[in-house]
């Protein structure tokens, strides 16, 4: 008895074998259907198609034989085994039957016990038949798929070797001894060594003599390691070294694990950046030169202001030439900051402003003593763009502390602080105050007629800051604002 319950489809115009087989069958696990007539036939197997048949020869109307020459002629049912039955015992008949496709011939009467063993036998086959088909198409399927990867291998192999042989680098297979297994023409004209007598070699004759540990140590060849592009040297056949950069890869190449090493002749690079690095520090030799000439140039214009303020005998002119040389000391003294940075293009302004405000102090005369200066100044490299503007502010803030804060003798407070803002608005917080009379209270700072305050004011808004002033214990004026990228001039 077969584990699965098949579906058996009885065809006899004999209503006693009918019954007969479907108790008997039905006792065995078979799921019996029965068709006393060909019309049954057709209605059932289109309906749901019966596992096996059993058909009768003699059948009124359409005889068994051209029911089974339907049935083989139809797609759905062809491959359902037929059993014939029939007490006609002719070999003609038998043979009709065997070519119309059935796969036995049970005698009249029939012995239920061999119709059982039969019918097992050929559902068995039928299986099997079907398993079979079913490998047969996975196998196809196998096989087609093999076929497009081997194709696909094929084309992938192609291309390489395409990329390969024309590659404008120099690329060497080689084993993990160091062995070259294969090489480019690129790879040939660069040793001028021909690829018959290239492939072979190690890896350590193709380079300098003191560069091979270098070689050794750089690229190891455990499969799996991480392998970085490194700088190195290369030699030609006649023994010159070329600069090259390289990088690894871990490859299989026939099987076996090797590396591919693509090297990149450097030579006109080098010879470009060289050429970079001398024109670079031409450049900067030029631009220290001109920061030199220009703080030189504005000394001397306050050398000619601090000798022409010396024949002039009104006071309040004499003041303002004295203002205009601290502001032409203040943009000297940034060129001159420049001049001996290593950087160019900024200045340590913690430097600057402490040699600004001491500057400041010197000139008016100020007794450290008796004023007592606080800075508190965070590292900052500032551009000449910002450095300029924020130098002036602080001039013209120190300054007025300096000449009007503290008249009469008095305890004296200046403070300049410097520190990243906490705003993300702005980068940097300036604060200069001091502990002196203070401002009238009717002056508005931002419309004053002083042109300390108009620069100060101008000078906040050219750095997009914002300035706040604070009257209590004296005068204090926060100025946030942000660091100026360079604009180009025409």
């Amino acid at each position: 008895m077969t584990d699965k319950r098949n579906t058996i489809l009885v065809v006899d115009d004999d209503l006693r074998i009918l019954k007969l087989l479907s108790k008997y069958l039905g006792k065995k696990g078979f799921e019996v259907r029965l068709a006393p007539h060909a019309g049954g036939v057709f209605e059932k197997s289109d309906r749901h198609l019966p596992d096996i048949i059993l058909l009768d020869i003699s059948l009124p109307g359409i005889d068994g034989f051209d029911i089974a020459a339907r049935l083989k002629a139809n797609e759905e049912s062809k491959d359902i085994p037929i059993i014939f039955m029939s007490a006609r015992t002719d070999s003609v008949d038998k043979v009709r039957g065997f070519e119309l496709g059935a796969v036995d011939y049970i005698t009249k009467p029939i012995d239920l016990e061999e119709v059982v063993a039969r019918v097992n036998a050929h559902l068995t086959i039928r299986n099997l038949q079907k398993k079979l088909e079913e490998q047969n198409i996975r196998l196809e399927r196998e096989i087609d798929e093999r076929k497009q990867a081997e194709a696909a291998l094929r084309e992938s192999e192609k291309r390489f070797r395409n990329l390969f042989e024309n590659s404008p680098d120099p690329i060497f297979v080689e084993d993990l001894d160091g062995n070259v297994l294969d090489v480019n023409p690129a790879a040939c004209r660069l040793h001028g060594i021909e690829r018959k007598n290239l492939i072979g070699m190690n890896v350590l004759d193709l380079v300098p003599g003191d560069q091979k540990e270098q070689v050794t140590r750089d690229f190891p060849v455990k499969v799996g390691q991480k392998l970085e592009r490194k700088d190195g040297f290369s030699r030609t056949a006649n023994g010159r070294s070329i600069p090259v950069e390289i990088s690894a890869s871990h490859i299989e190449y026939s099987g076996k694990p090797a590396l591919l090493f693509h090297v990149r002749d450097m030579t006109e690079r080098k010879r470009v950046e060289e050429k970079i690095k001398t024109a670079l520090k031409e450049k900067e030799v030029l631009l220290k030169e001109i920061h030199h000439r220009v703080k030189n140039n504005l000394q001397t214009i306050s050398s000619l202001l601090n000798l022409q303020s010396g024949y002039i005998k009104d006071k309040q002119s004499l003041e303002v030439f004295k203002n205009s040389k601290e502001r032409v000391h203040a943009m000297a003294l940034i060129h001159e900051k420049l001049y001996e940075s290593r950087d160019l293009s900024k200045i340590d302004f913690r430097e600057y402003i402490c040699s600004l405000v001491n500057d400041l102090f010197d000139s008016y005369s100020t007794n450290k003593e008796q004023v007592l200066l606080k800075m508190k100044i965070e590292d900052a490299a500032l551009g000449i763009e910002t450095a300029i503007p924020l130098g002036l502010i602080i001039n013209e803030l120190v300054s007025n502390s300096l000449k009007y804060a503290f008249p009469g003798s008095r305890e004296a407070e200046i403070q300049v602080k410097l520190e990243e803002c906490k705003d993300e608005e702005y980068d940097y917080t300036l604060i200069v105050g001091d502990n002196g009379i203070g401002l009238p209270g009717e002056l508005d700072f931002r419309d004053s007629k002083s042109l300390g305050m108009v620069l100060v004011c101008s000078l906040a808004k050219q750095l997009h800051g914002a300035i706040d002033l604070d009257r209590k214990d004296g005068t204090t004026f926060t100025i946030k604002f942000k660091q100026l990228k360079y604009n180009k001039r025409i």
